[in-house]
C-alpha cells in the first residue's frame, strides 16, 4: 500500500515538474516566435468572442426590459 502511494507521488512529481527543457518558445518568452504570435492572436480572438457573447446577452436583457416597459408590465 505504501509503495503505491510513493509511486503515485513520484509519477505526479515527474509529470508536473517545471523544466526549461519542456517549455516552448511561448513559455520562454521569444517575442518574435510564430508560436508567440499565434498565441497572442488566439487570446485576442477569444476575448473578442467572449465580449460579443456577453454583450449579446446584455443587449437581449435590455431589449426585453424596454419592451416590457412599453407594454406596461413594469
Amino acid at each position: 500500500m505504501i509503495m503505491r502511494v510513493i509511486l503515485v507521488v513520484l509519477i505526479f512529481a515527474f509529470l508536473f515538474a517545471a523544466s526549461d527543457v519542456w517549455a516552448c518558445s511561448v513559455c520562454q518568452g521569444d517575442p518574435d516566435s510564430e508560436l508567440t504570435k499565434g498565441a497572442e492572436a488566439g487570446v485576442l480572438l477569444m476575448v473578442i468572442v467572449t465580449y460579443t457573447v456577453v454583450l449579446g446577452f446584455a443587449g437581449t436583457a435590455v431589449f426585453w426590459f424596454v419592451r416590457s416597459r412599453k407594454m406596461g408590465r413594469i
